[in-house]
């Protein structure tokens, strides 16, 4: 196979083979837990997106000696920080509403990812393109991993002709409807978060180096009866919910996608 660079690239990508069989070997690192049962009850946390008062109160009802070292709990979910309520005022019907969106800090998120050591030799700070040499002989250019796309290449080229040590990150974010109860009763709106800086492989993984919860979008119709949510002033008001509540989760990111910021990278 066949790799190229843009020009601007400098230096360039480290790996010259695509090898679609190649994992990484799984990490036996514990840290920062002092113990495996602490880590195994914060793996389960953050696989199940458990708050950290359910969590809390899981521990205290076990009663084990092995459960009660706050600084582990504290670590359950370590990526930018606790989950913590900001409040958005959205007009509706002459009111004023005030509603909640829980989230945590976008860019502590991706600071506290690319400053991981462990995630370091997996990065991929530069764009590829890959060939395969066909039957006849001809090459044929293929996309299989974000960083082989075009968007990659013509964003890396564009940033570092102005700066030659800018290094753009690339956020994807995801949300969808889930339901918390058996029956569907209870239900909310999760957004995730991948950095497409890394290989699908490791991003498909459990735990902090996958999907990272960063907030929920607050489910308004709760809170209305049925004929209300019936009406296009409800409808628009919904939306506008919605577009505020994104617009808070993203604020930390904002100006760093417009001018840059420093990061440290491990």
């Amino acid at each position: 196979m066949d790799n190229s660079v843009p020009p601007a690239a400098d230096p360039p990508p480290s790996n010259t083979h695509f090898n679609r069989d190649h994992r990484p070997p799984p990490s036996t690192s514990i840290q920062p837990y002092p113990t495996r049962s602490d880590f195994l009850v914060a793996d389960f946390a953050i696989a199940n997106s458990l708050s950290f008062a359910t969590v809390n109160s899981f521990y205290k009802l076990l009663h084990n000696p092995l459960f009660k070292r706050r600084a582990a709990l504290a670590s359950v979910t370590p990526l930018g920080g606790e989950m913590k309520d900001d409040v958005i005022k959205v007009a509706y019907d002459g009111e004023e509403r005030e509603i909640k969106v829980p989230h945590i800090n976008v860019l502590q998120v991706l600071r506290d990812v690319v400053g991981n050591p462990e995630l370091a030799p997996h990065f991929k700070l530069h764009p590829e393109r890959w060939f395969r040499e066909m039957e006849d002989g001809t090459t044929e250019r293929f996309i299989d991993e974000f960083m082989t796309a075009d968007d990659p290449w013509e964003y890396h080229t564009k940033f570092t002709n102005v700066d030659a040590n800018a290094m753009p990150y690339y956020i994807h974010l995801y949300s969808d409807e889930s339901k918390l109860s058996t029956f569907g009763e209870i239900k909310c709106w999760p957004i995730y978060m991948w950095l497409s800086n890394l290989p699908r492989h490791i991003r498909i993984m459990k735990g902090n180096v996958g999907a990272i919860l960063v907030g929920y979008l607050p489910i308004v119709d709760l809170v209305f009866p049925p004929t209300e949510r019936k009406k296009p002033a409800f409808t628009a008001f919904r939306r506008e919910v919605y577009h505020r509540a994104w617009s808070l989760i993203l604020d930390p990111v904002a100006e760093a996608s417009r001018n840059g910021v420093e990061m440290l990278f491990n």
